[in-house]
């Protein structure tokens, strides 16, 4: 482990410690969980909306919080959990949101919690921060995103084609070539808005790289602390779960 990451590990655990956020601060928590674990945790859906079942995320956020021990039914298994890579962002995003969060510390899961945290200062000036994120051999297949646990809901993953118009609950998805090309363009801030909406303080797009023409394997999250509530504890947070599928 370089110097740098241990100055990032222990100044991260020291304020884990003294369980003190700031207010300019935002703790984003990311769960890589593999397909297969995701099925403990599916219900059936409510009759009115066709039958079926969905994922409880609740219950999900909540075994990944207390309990990632075999065993249970409602844990969920350490080989279950992949690790998330987090890349800079491209340097046209960069160069329209000159001004962003700082990742100050990490956290990589251990013990009974599931969740990757990181920490995100934003100083004055810094209304936004963006990361992007993606799992090593895996595709992406389904992702849900909330302020807290309790407000985790799953965001369907739609194709963007040219003027749609997303529902704030969607995620849009395209080639990741198609994405900087956009935001070279003189309206990316509108186009970007219009395809990244919010959620709570929470925006996500998912995208293709070369090769991959129908495999999503990479998300870029837009982290708007404005939007974000304080939890009761205090604190902001930013939870955001991600379901893979991996390539054999």
């Amino acid at each position: 482990m370089s110097f740098l990451k241990k100055v990032l590990v222990i100044g991260f655990a020291l304020l884990l410690l003294s369980g003190e956020v700031c207010a300019s601060e935002v703790m984003l928590k990311i769960a890589c969980v593999e397909l297969g674990a995701l099925k403990a945790f599916r219900v059936p859906q409510e009759q009115f909306f066709g039958g079926g079942s969905v994922i409880d995320y609740s219950a999900l956020a909540a075994a990944l919080t207390g309990s990632v021990n075999a065993g249970q039914k409602t844990s969920i298994r350490s080989s279950s959990l992949l690790q998330p890579v987090l890349r800079e962002i491209p340097a046209a995003l960069q160069g329209l949101y000159p001004e962003q969060g700082r990742l100050v510390g990490r956290q990589i899961p251990g013990g009974s919690s599931g969740w990757n945290k990181y920490l995100i200062n934003f100083s004055s000036n810094a209304q936004v921060a963006f990361f992007e994120v993606s799992v090593d051999r895996a595709v992406l297949d389904s992702l849900a995103s909330g302020s807290t646990a309790a407000a985790l809901r799953a965001r369907s993953i739609q194709q963007y084609t040219h003027g749609s118009l997303l529902d704030i609950d969607a995620v849009f998805t395209a080639g990741y070539s198609f994405f900087i090309q956009q935001l070279a363009r003189g309206n990316a801030h509108a186009w970007l808005e219009n395809v990244m909406p919010l959620k709570n303080g929470i925006g996500i797009v998912a995208l293709r790289r070369a090769g991959a023409q129908t495999r999503t394997d990479t998300i870029i999250l837009r982290i708007d602390p404005r939007f974000l509530p304080y939890s009761v504890s205090g604190k902001k947070e930013a939870l955001v779960v991600l379901g893979w599928d991996r390539l054999q």
